[in-house]
């Protein structure tokens, strides 16, 4: 009896042992697409019964709808805006992405130590001094930087990895006040309405999924509440703030530092980056920093993420296919 096809379309996040135990259930083809079109004809060639994606490429009836075989998408991701959650259940197809398996995952602190560093980078202008020393330049005084200790940081959204923001900033000597309309009580953190956060905070880091509620939630009314020269720090989604908002602000100093992991679209324009306004105020010189969603793109929250999400496809499956 021949098997099912199963393609993985990130296969350097998988090693041997998973893939060795897809393979005992599954004909596993590991192919990493370089544009849409040629995404579409991969799945066209292969027809998988299960998909395997992570945020490179939206996922939706347009790319997946015609495969006659798809049942199962799996997306090791805690945000899901890559994927067409209601166009896929539409066609039959079971999405597991790791909010699955939430319970799983933590102790994964990953994508908060990089917002940590992102913060630490803008607060101290890492970037632009390390470019100025690679030059050959010793210009100390063009990077006077900004003392965390004793400043107030504000954290949008105490989940995971918002507490983790939290045991940081509380290591550093900071106070912590957090919003989260859902957040329960944690250690030392003073939980606050949006709006007072933003008035009160010199340092703004945002942690909270992409939905209705949370889409554009950051933009030029909340920004004209917040202190002169407040630095913020997205790790969460790009479209959960108002990136031209954003810009503006730093033009002329309401924001001092912008340092973010992610950018509103970018799973629909594969890597271009130049129409962005925080790619043209980098390049610019403002204080900004980017980075190419890899807050959790570190060798152990790969392993961890990709074997917890595999362990639970494989004990809703096995039973099926043995």
């Amino acid at each position: 009896m021949s098997k099912s096809t199963l393609l993985i379309i990130e296969p350097d996040a998988y090693g041997s042992e998973e893939t060795g135990r897809l393979g005992e259930l599954y004909e596993v083809h590991a192919i990493s697409p370089e544009s849409k079109s040629d995404l579409v004809q991969l799945l066209n060639s292969v027809n998988p019964e299960v998909l395997i994606v992570g945020l490179g490429f939206a996922i939706g009836k347009t790319e997946v709808g015609y495969l006659s075989g798809l049942k199962f998408v799996l997306s090791p991701t805690t945000g899901n805006d890559h994927l067409e959650m209601e166009e896929l259940r539409s066609l039959g197809i079971s999405v597991l992405t790791l909010r699955d398996v939430a319970s799983g995952i933590q102790s994964v602190a990953s994508t908060a130590e990089l917002a940590w560093g992102l913060l630490l980078a803008i607060a101290r202008n890492v970037v632009p001094a390390a470019v100025s020393t690679s030059k050959g330049e010793w210009q100390r005084g063009a990077f006077r930087g900004t003392e965390l200790r004793g400043k107030t940081l504000g954290i949008v959204g105490l989940g995971r990895l918002g507490k983790f923001m939290a045991d940081y900033g509380s290591a550093f000597g900071m106070q912590v006040v957090a919003s989260d309309p859902e957040a329960a009580s944690y250690k030392m953190v003073e939980i606050l309405e949006l709006s007072e956060l933003l008035r009160r905070s010199d340092v703004i880091s945002i942690h909270v999924p992409l939905n209705e509620k949370t889409q554009s939630m950051i933009g030029e009314h909340q920004i004209s509440r917040m202190k002169p020269g407040v630095l913020i720090v997205n790790t969460s989604r790009g479209e959960i703030v108002d990136e031209r908002a954003i810009a503006e602000a730093i033009r002329v100093s309401q924001i001092g530092g912008f340092a973010t992991d992610v950018l509103s679209g970018e799973t629909t324009w594969e890597g271009r980056i130049e129409a962005s306004p925080i790619w043209e105020l980098q390049k610019e010189g403002f204080n900004v920093v980017m980075t190419p969603h890899i807050g959790g793109y570190t060798s152990e929250a790969i392993r961890a993420t990709r074997r917890l999400l595999i362990d639970h496809f494989l004990t809703m499956v096995e039973p099926t296919k043995k």
